[in-house]
């Protein structure tokens, strides 16, 4: 009988699952532009609203913002992410530090086209690379695998 080592497996989540690595926690996050927000400390809600994801890092001596309908997460500022649906049957992120949950719902695409209570139209992946790079870039890869998160 053919006898095999086992071999350390990385999971595969669908739909609803946990995140303890940081780059997966990237992965993830980093495809959201606008998003409900829900802050939970000790399962009561704190905050809510409406933002838009513009920065997501890792550092030792940052902190997460929510302000102005703009978020700054920082992955260091929490333990894990879970993933799956709200409580009204929404797909969402939970980003768990301790007793305190940062709730994420990414909104629908038609969002996109509403303004902001700014009276700005949030930016969209192909708007922002078009301000950098010019009008019709189409797509612009990023290798991230060699970053450690």
């Amino acid at each position: 009988m053919d006898r095999r080592e086992p071999q350390s497996r990385q999971p595969c989540i669908v739909d609803a699952g946990v995140l303890y690595h940081r780059r997966d926690m990237a992965r993830v996050l980093r495809d959201l532009v606008r998003v409900r927000y829900v802050d939970l400390s000790a399962g009561e809600i704190s905050a809510s609203g409406e933002g838009q994801i513009v920065s997501l890092f890792a550092s030792q001596s940052s902190a997460t913002i929510v302000f102005n309908e703009r978020i700054y997460l920082n992955l260091n500022t929490f333990d894990y992410a879970r993933i799956g649906k709200d409580p009204d049957g929404a797909s969402c992120i939970d980003l768990v530090e301790a007793d305190r949950v940062l709730r994420l719902i990414p909104l629908p695409w038609e969002a996109f086209d509403a303004p902001t209570s700014l009276g700005q139209r949030p930016a969209t992946a192909s708007a922002v690379l078009d301000r950098w790079f010019g009008d019709g870039v189409s797509e612009v890869f990023a290798e991230d695998d060699d970053e450690e998160l």
